[in-house]
């Protein structure tokens, strides 16, 4: 199946910090679950809204169903666009992390309409920011600049010409990456946050 640049870039971001993922971790709308599998963690925690094969628990994130002070991880990507409140969904999070826990999530600038079942919301890096103002050595790394902007975007409306796109995304990834200290063209924002050992 093809994979979207958005997609391929969010792997490698998340390959990068798979190993400091340890302990017990809870993984808010895993959908497939297909990330599981390259943590490093003691017990790792599935949950969805809907239910699919390897979710172990269906409940609302608004209102997550677990004790406070429980998880040394909280990962929530691809997920926040799809909520009504993703500020209530991260101030959840950072209920149920232990302190010294962490957040970790993946939010979409630059991407198509893709409705699961609602897609409500784009973020700037502002916008991660504001929703991550509670955490504590907040990491924030762009994904994409504006030529793979432009390559997601017609290689999604141009199915058929994707070979053409693989290509030029081959010999234009390193020019790409050069140019992402540009703020304004992103395909969206991966970014960690720390439960400060003060909070109350």
């Amino acid at each position: 199946m093809y994979k979207t640049f958005t997609r391929r870039l969010f792997e490698e971001s998340l390959e990068e910090v798979a190993g400091n993922i340890k302990g017990f971790v809870l993984d808010i709308g895993a959908k497939d679950n297909v990330y599981k599998n390259q943590m490093n963690c003691d017990t790792y925690l599935t949950l969805d809204l809907i239910y699919s094969p390897g979710i172990d628990i269906i409940a609302d994130a608004h209102k997550l169903p677990f004790k406070l002070n429980k998880f040394d991880w909280v990962l929530c990507t691809n997920l926040l666009e799809h909520v009504k409140d993703p500020k209530k969904i991260v101030a959840e999070a950072r209920g149920v992390l232990k302190l010294g826990g962490k957040i970790l999530i993946y939010v979409p600038f630059y991407y198509r309409y893709h409705p699961d079942p609602k897609d409500f919301y784009r973020f700037t890096e502002d916008g991660v920011r504001e929703l991550l103002k509670d955490f504590d050595q907040i990491k924030i790394k762009k994904i994409g600049g504006v030529i793979v902007v432009v390559l997601e975007i017609f290689s999604i409306e141009l199915a058929i010409l994707q070979p053409i796109f693989e290509i030029l995304w081959k010999f234009t990834k390193p020019l790409d990456r050069s140019l992402r200290k540009n703020r304004y063209y992103a395909l969206g924002w991966f970014a960690i946050g720390l439960k400060k050992k003060d909070d109350k």
